[in-house]
Formats: C-alpha cells, structure tokens, sequence
C-alpha cells in the first residue's frame, strides 16, 4: 500500500473565524425547546455548553498539528482553539442570555465538525504493491540479520550500503508509484540487488573442519636488525577440540637482517582428512620508519588567536584554550604512540601496523561552540606505490572523525595525502557529516579520530606525524 499519500480535508481558517461568537452574557438559562412555527430549535444550558467545550478541548489536544496521517494544519488548529475560547466567555459569564449560550453551543459543535473534516486521510494506492512491500520487508529483515564485517557470512559496510539504497528506491516506488508497470519493474530491480548482497557476503567455512586463527596481526612490520618472534596460530575442531599442537607452520625463513616481505603459511588437518582454510601472516622487513626532515609549520600567534588548541608545541598566545588530553586509543592496527623533537619542535609519532591503522584522541568535554574550522599538520610515511584495497580505498587516505559526547561519530576524508611531506590541513566543521544531518553541536567533543589506510602492496615500517591540532 502507498504510504504517506495524504489528503486534508476540511475548509480554511477564515470558516473557523466566521462562527467566533464574541458575546456578553446577561442571565443564566436551563435548556428548553422553542417552537417559532416553522422550526423547532433545541436550547441548552450551561451544563450542555460546558460538556461540549470539554469535548472539543479533548479532541484539540489527541490531534497533533503537522502534515502527518491523523494531524491537522496549524491553521485549523488555531482556528478551533479560537471557537473553544469563545465558547468558555459566555460559559464563564454569569450575565449570558439563552441565545447567547445556544449560538455558543452551535457554533462550537459546528467547528468541531468542521475540525474533525480537516483531520488528515491516508489513501490507498490505486496500484497492487502487495508483492513489493512483502519484498521490501523481506529485504529489511535479510540486511538487519546480516553482520557487518569479514567473517563468514558478513557483510562489508559499503555493500550492505548498497543495498539499504537499493531497499530505499523501492519502498519509493511503493509509495508513490506512477503505475502498475513501475510496482512490477521495482520487484525485479529489488531481487537482483537481493541476489548481489548475498554473492557478496564472505564465504561460508565448513564447520566440520578445523578452525586456525592467528594470533597477533595478519600483518607484521619488523625494522631490519631487529628480532621477529612468531605469535602463532590456534586450531580448534568440532570432533577433536583443540588441534594446536597439530598445526604444521611453513613458509619464508625470516630473516631480518634482510630488507624483504617474507610469509608465515599455517595449516592443519583432522584424522579424518579434512583441511583446515589456511591462514597466512605476512611480514615485512624494511628500514626504519622515516623522520620529518624539518617540523611542521609553526603556527601564528594570528592563526591561533581565540583557538581551542588541542596540541601544539608553540606558545599560546593569551586569547587560546589549551584543551584537555585524557589518553589515546588503539581502535585498528598495532600503534606505538610517542613524541619525537625534530628542530626543537616537538610532535605526536604513531608509529603503525601494515594496511589500516585508527587511533582516538580522547578529550575531557571540550565546548567549541562558534569554532568553524578545524586545522592539524600530517606527514605520512606511507608507501606511495602501494594498491587499492579489496574495497578500492585509495592508498594513504587519511580519515579525520570528530565525536561529541552523545556518540555521534563524523567523519571527513582527506585523499592524496602525500607521503614523506607536510600537508597543512584545514576543514570546514560543516563539512563534517554529524549523525547523517550536517548539524554538529559542537558545546561537548569528546574525541577526535585519526585514521590512516596505507594499502595493500609491500609494506614498511610506517605510520604518521601529527602537529599543531586547534579548532578556530
């Protein structure tokens, strides 16, 4: 059925306004009926009034005032109020007549109907959407089951994405479509979006084989001239439990006074020859991770005049906040935080695991109200020659978040960050896209969130260096 098709029924405001009885009272009156030889016209008491202004009052307060199925437009709504209002002077005063209470009466049980016709209808759809919305419910309840993730029977996000949208077009569609033919066409496109969420879901494991997992990353940076010590793996089965010490560990011989990419292969197999999936580490041997040559760029006292400054090494001048720093958090990848000098000037280092890596900085509550502008320095050490991952993210892509303390996580992207360089960085709060709206409040940021992807080619020890973090 089409849904939110709506049609108001009822007259304008001004209807309303033509029965606003303004009237002074005289004398009280019992309900009596007045026969004037050609009708009968029914009189009524203050008693009789009374009932229908509580009535009309309750009916105005159980109907909500928008474009909403069941509401009414403000219009009408100030217009009843106005009637209910005219009727409480003659009911409160003691000098009203019997036409006065009667033309009250009237008039109130008139706008109430009149009020009652303006109230809101659903319409039907003229067009069967039966077999549609049966597919857009089912194709709800298959994207809400599915996690998110890489595990067996996941989802990645930017595919269940896809699908939300694709769910979203047709419940359009059921809600207002133009003919049968689009209900119909709508049926198909949904199924086929069905067909490719499920082809893009990871892979089933068979259960009855063994299980490896890793321990530790599946990813490892080692600086030459250092020691690797392998984490290793675990195995488990549902027949035979725990098959660790079964497992059979083969591959590259590290060596590590050799720049290279080396692979640790893990495999098992039950007594009744089932294999386990195999699992892989792969470890990397490279130079250290490289140092800015110079600092970033110092800050003036102009720049950072009025700023909520959350880090930098340069003097504040007296019209900046030095925000609160609680801790920091891992939230991917294996990061060692640190801070290094270069040129007297000192700066946050995240040294960084291969591939992703997403590190929080949490602030006690910072008000930023006013601030339109957030600004931070990066060097990316990443390597420039690496590819796109497996869901076509851009090597060294950086990810800024800002997150306020009702858990609502923004996030803006920076492409081409260049490796080996200083890229001065200054973005529009607006920018942020706060909770799907764009609206931010910004009276309590809690944390600030630095995520770097650095690709999926030969790794190197890497990471990213960070200064001069301020809101402005």
């Amino acid at each position: 059925m089409r849904k939110n098709n709506l049609i108001v029924k009822g007259l304008s405001a001004f209807v309303f306004m033509f029965l606003l009885v303004f009237a002074s009272c005289d004398n009280p009156s019992s309900g009596t009926v007045v026969d004037d030889g050609d009708t009968q016209v029914t009189e009524v008491d203050l008693s009789t009034l009374s009932s229908a202004i509580t009535t009309a009052d309750n009916l105005k307060a159980d109907t909500g005032v928008g474009t909403a199925v069941g509401q009414v437009s403000s219009a009408a709504s100030v217009a009843f109020s106005d009637v209910i209002i005219a009727a409480m002077a003659v009911r409160d005063n003691s000098a009203c007549t019997e036409a006065e209470i009667n033309t009250a009466y009237t008039n109130l049980i008139a706008a109430q109907v009149v009020f009652q016709a303006a109230i809101i209808q659903d319409i039907p759809s003229p067009w069967d959407t039966s077999v549609l919305d049966a597919a857009i419910e089912a194709a709800n309840s298959l994207v809400n089951s599915t996690g998110v993730g890489g595990f067996p029977g996941q989802i990645s996000l930017d595919d269940a994405n896809i699908y939300r949208a694709a769910i979203g077009v047709a419940q359009g569609v059921s809600d207002s479509a133009a003919s049968q033919a689009e209900v119909d066409a709508a049926v198909g496109v949904l199924a086929a979006a069905t067909i490719a969420f499920n082809v893009a879901k990871v892979p089933e494991i068979d259960q009855s084989a063994p299980v490896i997992t890793i321990l530790g990353n599946y990813s490892v940076a080692v600086v030459v001239g250092t020691t690797y010590d392998d984490e290793g793996a675990t195995a488990s089965d549902l027949e035979e439990g725990d098959m660790t010490s079964s497992i059979v560990t083969v591959g590259d011989v590290i060596d590590t006074s050799e720049e290279g990419t080396y692979y640790v292969t893990y495999n098992v197999t039950d007594s009744s020859g089932k294999i386990a999936l195999e699992k892989i580490r792969t470890v990397v041997v490279a130079p250290p991770m490289s140092v800015p040559a110079t600092p970033a760029p110092i800050p003036t006292e102009a720049e950072l005049d009025s700023a909520v400054v959350i880090y930098s090494d340069t003097a504040l001048p007296a019209g900046a906040v030095q925000a609160s720093i609680v801790d920091f958090t891992i939230l991917e990848g294996t990061i060692e935080q640190s801070v290094i000098t270069v040129d007297s000037n000192d700066m946050w280092k995240f040294a960084c695991s291969p591939v992703a890596n997403r590190i929080s900085l949490n602030l006690s509550p910072t008000d930023l109200t006013g601030k339109t502008m957030v600004h931070f320095d990066v060097y990316s050490t990443g390597n420039a020659a690496q590819s796109a991952g497996p869901d076509g993210v851009t090597p060294n892509t950086f990810k800024v978040e800002i997150q306020s303390d009702d858990s609502s996580k923004n996030t803006y992207q920076i492409t081409d960050s260049t490796p080996d360089e200083w890229v001065n960085v200054s973005m529009l709060i607006s920018d942020f896209n706060f909770a799907g709206t764009g609206n931010a409040d910004l009276s309590s940021i809690t944390a600030i969130t630095f995520n770097e992807y650095l690709g999926t080619g030969t790794q190197v020890p890497s990471g990213f260096y960070i200064d001069n973090v301020y809101f402005y």
